[in-house]
Formats: C-alpha cells, sequence, structure tokens
C-alpha cells in the first residue's frame, strides 16, 4: 500500500497485477476512489465525507464476515494457472 499526503494506492485482487486502488483528496469536501485493472481503468467516483464514512462502516462490517484460512492464504501464494489476460487468448 502506498501512501502519500493527499491519498493512498492499494494492491488489489490475489497476484500482483490484478489491479489497483486508489483514494486521493479531491476538493476540500470530496475524495475521489479510482479503480484501475490490468490495461483498464473505471470512472472515477466521487465521495462526500459522509459516503465515505458509510462506506467505511460497511467495509469494516463485511471484512469480519470474511474468514482467512491459512489454504487461501498459500492458495494466492502458489497459484500456479496461465494468465489469459496476457496470452491473447482471451481476444
Amino acid at each position: 500500500m502506498g501512501q502519500a499526503d493527499r491519498g493512498v494506492e492499494i494492491a488489489t485482487g490475489r497476484r500482483r497485477t490484478d489491479g489497483r486502488m486508489r483514494l486521493s483528496v479531491f476538493t476540500h469536501d470530496l475524495l475521489a476512489l479510482t479503480i484501475e485493472d490490468y490495461a483498464e481503468r473505471a470512472p472515477t467516483l466521487l465521495l462526500t465525507r459522509a459516503q465515505a464514512a458509510e462506506m467505511q462502516r460497511a467495509l469494516a462490517h463485511l471484512i469480519t464476515l470474511l474468514a482467512e484460512s491459512a489454504e487461501e492464504v498459500g492458495a494466492a501464494e502458489t497459484w500456479g494457472g496461465r494468465e489469459r489476460r496476457t496470452s491473447g487468448e482471451l481476444k
């Protein structure tokens, strides 16, 4: 996770190249949420302070529902499949 004075960047997905999410201060009363995947970028969403707080509460609740087992952690690191996105198979 990268952190700057006015923004935070978080790697997403199980693999290093899956994508990234960036939260940054857009104006004095808005946060910008940008999500990028392999060679794609979704439109930037602007969140008010109230919306950002609601998202924080929702994430806190949903994170408690996640169960992290040792198998899941190991599977993410030892995945031996083939990247279809870079092989041209999806074209």
